[in-house]
């Protein structure tokens, strides 16, 4: 997952990062598919914890296994944080 996360930030330019507009591949890579861009900005923004447009690959996993692996009172606690 690295690995993919790290090329597709690469296409940006920083090797590090990725913009919100990488998002929704960036998630697909993990399995989770969205379509809603509203919510997709939304989640971008709980992930963007510098608040500077870009997405670290740790702050990227964190996110992730909230959304894929919590139990409903975690997953229920991350949609109305």
């Amino acid at each position: 997952m690295k690995k993919k996360f790290m090329e597709l930030a690469a296409v940006e330019g920083n090797p590090a990062t990725i913009t919100e507009a990488q998002l929704k591949e960036a998630l697909t890579f993990v399995g989770i598919n969205e379509s809603d861009t509203g919510l997709l900005h939304k989640i971008f923004s709980l992930m963007d914890t510098t608040d500077d447009g870009n997405v670290f690959f740790a702050d990227f996993v964190v996110m992730c296994s909230h959304m894929l692996t919590g139990d409903v009172k975690e997953k229920l606690n991350f949609a109305f944080e």
